[in-house]
């Protein structure tokens, strides 16, 4: 008679597997990741708005100091970085480029000094913001502790852009470009006799008799200069390599006081 076997159980255990929280890399100060994101190959912009970006990040990392590591940066942090921020006046880095931006802050405070817009302030604050975006994006921080953090602007949009009062104007038209000048190089602001009609001419006139942007202007082609309808028009468009507009539309130039200045005339010289 064969033995009796008890059946054999077997108990399978499931490995123990760690949480794993995402790799961050260690230590990487806030002057490392504003390098990185400023020389990122998968973002374009141009050499303008590349060295405004970096002046923004220069005067944050003077507030917080160039070795501050960007994971310690918190909510209180971004804060007295809008305070300091706030206090500062308008391009306090070239009228005092060896101030650190606190020493600057309370002195113009302590002076009375004018601090720079709102609207300013909040630009600084919207850049640090990107910057913290990217990095997270990038698995550099687990979080944006600037997200959101402005000053609340209360002044109308009509008051952020008053015009030009007449007596300006009168000082702007008055200038030897239009009076009389040596030449349209280096002499356009010296008097003199020549009486040159190109663009140091023709752009402020422009801006005032057709109410176009600076930007608009100077982007203008040849053929963007139309007869429609019996009327000669200015076609903004942001149609065309490196070309920006807020819109496209079209300004008539119709009767009023280029026509009479012989900006027509000049015009199919060129075209």
């Amino acid at each position: 008679m064969l033995p009796t076997v008890e059946p054999r159980t077997e108990r399978i255990v499931s490995p123990i597997v760690p949480d794993i929280a995402p790799s961050v890399p260690a230590a990487l100060t806030l002057a490392e990741i504003s390098e990185r994101y400023l020389n990122d190959p998968t973002s374009a912009r141009t050499a303008k708005s590349e060295m405004i970006y970096r002046t923004t990040y220069a005067t944050i990392l003077g507030i917080v100091g160039p070795d501050a590591s960007a994971a310690s940066i918190n909510r209180e942090t971004c804060r007295e970085i809008l305070e300091v921020l706030r206090r500062l006046p308008p391009n306090a880095k070239k009228r005092w480029p060896d101030m650190p931006p606190r020493a600057l802050a309370d002195m113009a405070t302590a002076q009375g000094i004018a601090p720079m817009s709102v609207a300013n302030v909040n630009e600084y604050m919207n850049k640090l913001s990107t910057l913290f975006n990217w990095a997270v994006k990038e698995e550099m921080l687990t979080r944006n502790p600037a997200q959101g953090l402005k000053i609340a602007d209360g002044t109308a949009a009509r008051e952020k852009r008053r015009p030009f009062s007449v007596q300006q104007l009168q000082r702007i038209f008055d200038a030897p470009i239009y009076r009389g000048c040596v030449d349209d190089e280096r002499g356009f602001a010296t008097i003199g006799k020549e009486r040159p009609k190109r663009s140091r001419f023709w752009i402020p006139l422009i801006g005032l008799f057709a109410g176009m942007r600076l930007n608009e202007i100077c982007q203008l082609h040849a053929a963007d200069v139309r007869k429609l309808d019996g009327i000669w028009c200015f076609i903004v468009t942001g149609q065309g390599e490196g070309r920006r507009v807020i819109g496209g539309h079209q300004t008539a130039i119709g009767q009023h006081e280029a026509l009479a200045l012989n900006f027509l005339q000049a015009f199919q010289k060129i075209a």
